[in-house]
C-alpha cells in the first residue's frame, strides 16, 4: 500500500512497519486502524477516573457464567464450563462483587493492593494478537539481536502500535490518566506470559479465546489471567530452587 493511501501521517509509520511484516497490501490499514486505534473497553476497565464507572459497566455489561467461573479460579476450584445457576446463593453474591471490581477504576491493577502495573497487558495482548492474526501467524513472533534485546518485523510493527494505541486511549478516554510506560522488558515480559502453558490453562478454565476480540470482551479478565500465570512461575520457581537447595 502505498503512503498516499492513508490521509492519516501518523498512521504511515505503522504501515511500513506492517508491510515489512509481510502483510497482504490489502490488509495494512484496516490492521494499522485495529492497533493504533484499539477498543474504548480496555481504556474504560483500566481507568482511574471515578466518573467512568457507570460508562464501564454500561460496556461490559453482566455476565454471571463467567464471573461464576472467575470466582471459583480464585477459589482453586476452576471451572471452565461453570454456571451462574449452580451457585449457592452466597456463591453468586461473591461472583458478582468480583465482577463488580474487577470493572472499576483501578489503575490496572488485578489485586486490591500491589504496585501499578508498569503496562497494560490487555493491551499488549490485544496488539499481539491483532499483528499475528494479520500475518496468519499462529503465534506472534519475534527474534533477538546481538545484543539479547527483542527484534524482528513483528516486534518493531508491535512497539509502534503499542505508542499510538497508548496516545489514543489517553485521548478519547481519559486525557492526563494514561499514562503507562512502554519499556520493552515488559513487554517481552508479557509476550513470554502468552506463550506459556501456565496462561494457556488459565485461559481455558475461564474460556477465554485465542482472538484479539476475545480481549476486547475480557480485557479485565485477560489482566487477572497475567497476574494468576505470574504466580505460578513464581512459584515454580521458588520449588525448583528449594528442589536445588535440598540435593
Amino acid at each position: 500500500m502505498s503512503e498516499r493511501d492513508d490521509p492519516r501521517e501518523d498512521l504511515r509509520p505503522l504501515c511500513r512497519a506492517l508491510a515489512d511484516c509481510g502483510i497482504a497490501a490489502d490488509k495494512i490499514h484496516h490492521t494499522a486502524r485495529l492497533l493504533a486505534e484499539p477498543p474504548l473497553s480496555l481504556a474504560l476497565s483500566a481507568s482511574d477516573d471515578p466518573d467512568v464507572g457507570a460508562l464501564v459497566q454500561e460496556v461490559r455489561g453482566w455476565d454471571p457464567d463467567m464471573a461464576a467461573r472467575m470466582s471459583l479460579v480464585d477459589e482453586k476450584q476452576p471451572d471452565p464450563t461453570a454456571r451462574s445457576k449452580t451457585r449457592s446463593r452466597a456463591g453468586r453474591k461473591r461472583d458478582k462483587r468480583l465482577w463488580d471490581w474487577t470493572g472499576k477504576g483501578d489503575e490496572l491493577g488485578t489485586t486490591p493492593q500491589g504496585r501499578r502495573p508498569l503496562l497494560d497487558a490487555a493491551l499488549v495482548i490485544y496488539c499481539t494478537r491483532v499483528l499475528s492474526e494479520a500475518c496468519e501467524e499462529r503465534k506472534f513472533q519475534f527474534s533477538r539481536l546481538p545484543d539479547g534485546t527483542p527484534g524482528g518485523p513483528m516486534w518493531r510493527a508491535l512497539m509502534l502500535a503499542l505508542a499510538q494505541a497508548q496516545e489514543f486511549l489517553k485521548k478519547c478516554a481519559f486525557p492526563g490518566g494514561y499514562k503507562h510506560r512502554i519499556q520493552p522488558q515488559a513487554v517481552e515480559e508479557i509476550v513470554r506470559l502468552t506463550r506459556s502453558s501456565d496462561f494457556r490453562r488459565w485461559c481455558d478454565r475461564l474460556g477465554l479465546g485465542g482472538r484479539a476480540v476475545d480481549v476486547d470482551h475480557n480485557c479485565a479478565t485477560f489482566r487477572h489471567v497475567v497476574t494468576l500465570s505470574r504466580s505460578s512461575r513464581s512459584q515454580k520457581r521458588r520449588t525448583t530452587r528449594s528442589r536445588r537447595c535440598a540435593s
